[in-house]
């Protein structure tokens, strides 16, 4: 495995008064692959639970490219959340630039 290229962010999560539980948490990553080698991973960490792997695909070179997956609803959670994306590079020379990751969180509550 090549090199490593980490993002990490906290954020908190406040849901609306009758909150019961967290049903599902989306990924969705925008990025520029400048220069990649297939087999290139994106490895998300949630709140420190062991990571997801999301595999790239559908790359074109210098080109926006939208990459998304599901992550485990019991890994996120009411108040402070951290979250950590690694790039895993199969090459030792790649160039990814990142612009936009979003967290979607669907969730339960009671009216």
């Amino acid at each position: 495995m090549g090199p490593k290229a980490n993002f990490s962010a906290a954020f908190p999560f406040a849901p609306v008064k009758g909150f019961v539980q967290v049903t599902s948490v989306r990924l969705t990553v925008l990025y520029v692959p400048v220069q990649f080698t297939v087999g290139d991973d994106f490895s998300v960490q949630l709140n420190g639970a062991t990571p997801n792997i999301i595999l790239m695909r559908l790359i074109v070179a210098n080109s926006p490219t939208m990459l998304s997956g599901s992550l485990r609803s019991q890994d996120f959670r009411v108040g402070s959340n951290g979250i950590e994306i690694e790039l895993l590079l199969a090459g030792a020379q790649n160039v990814t630039y990142l612009y936009e990751v979003r967290l979607t969180v669907e969730y339960t509550f009671l009216g």
